[in-house]
């Protein structure tokens, strides 16, 4: 009897080492920045996250999107298993400038604001968002 208790502790205490593995795996392979679609880097970002290694995230928007109001997104970030949970603190935002057409952004058929002010403005989040890992990401 005392070897199967034994065995189960022991099998207890090896799932969670593993469980802690593989979240520490996970998460020094998501150390970086990962950029939708592509791993080339152009003349602007494309939608992409930053990780870094004391659990802080950045998604910043799309350098092409000339109408972009919210330019990033930073807070922290948790890895349980396979997904990554998110909170929010701060956005970082355009606020003023002007309307024109741009000679360098792409969508919203050319139309940006110039000369705008970028803050980066705290927020009051309780929100978790959760995903899987970026798999269509490319770092």
């Amino acid at each position: 009897m005392r070897t199967i208790i034994l065995f189960c502790i022991l099998l207890f205490c090896y799932s969670l080492l593993k469980a802690q593995s593989d979240a520490t795996i996970l998460e020094n392979t998501l150390i970086g920045i990962w950029q939708a679609e592509s791993n080339e880097e152009s003349a602007a970002w494309l939608e992409s996250y930053t990780f870094t290694e004391k659990s802080r995230f950045i998604f910043r928007t799309s350098q092409y999107d000339g109408l972009r109001r919210i330019i990033g997104i930073i807070g922290n970030y948790r890895i349980n298993k396979d997904l990554i949970y998110f909170k929010a603190d701060s956005i970082i935002e355009s606020f003023g400038g002007h309307l024109e057409r741009s000679k360098f952004e792409t969508l919203n058929d050319s139309w940006s604001f110039e000369n705008v002010e970028i803050k980066t403005v705290k927020i009051k989040s309780n929100l978790l968002g959760v995903s899987s890992p970026p798999l269509g990401a490319k770092k």
